[in-house]
């Protein structure tokens, strides 16, 4: 119910997303501003040196949303962005991958902890639980 005073509203984004009637241009000048924020985070952490390379290079990240369009709250194609190398796991300068398939978004999770080295095949439950994992985001 977060309001983005940034951006000239009082107006809960969840708020926003249900009722903005039209192309929601509240609701697209919220997700740019949380956007330029991410990217803001990111360069702080592309700006710390640690070893070889920087924080970032070290970290993986992700930021996503928890539907692709604001009023219906479809759940296909939604946005998963994923930042760092998990220190080289992960690869670099980075892919756009985009499911043909409709695969289910836990894979791009368990890559991620695999990434991590953390010792897990499978992750989620009921429809979010996968033992699958996106081959393409791994170095």
């Amino acid at each position: 119910m977060r309001p983005f005073w940034q951006i000239g509203t009082d107006v809960g984004h969840h708020s926003l997303s249900h009722d903005e009637p039209g192309d929601q241009p509240l609701l697209h000048q919220s997700t740019v501003f949380t956007m330029q924020q991410f990217g803001t985070l990111l360069g702080a952490l592309d700006g710390v040196v640690e070893g070889d390379g920087t924080l970032l290079d070290n970290c993986a990240i992700l930021a996503s949303t928890d539907c692709a369009e604001g009023q219906p709250h479809t759940l296909d194609d939604y946005p998963i962005v994923v930042a760092g190398r998990a220190g080289g796991a992960l690869t670099h300068p980075g892919v756009h991958y985009r499911s043909d398939n409709g695969e289910n978004a836990s894979n791009v999770l368990l890559t991620l902890l695999q990434a991590m080295d953390l010792d897990v095949t499978e992750f989620g439950n009921d429809g979010g639980h996968t033992t699958s994992t996106v081959s393409a985001l791994r170095a």
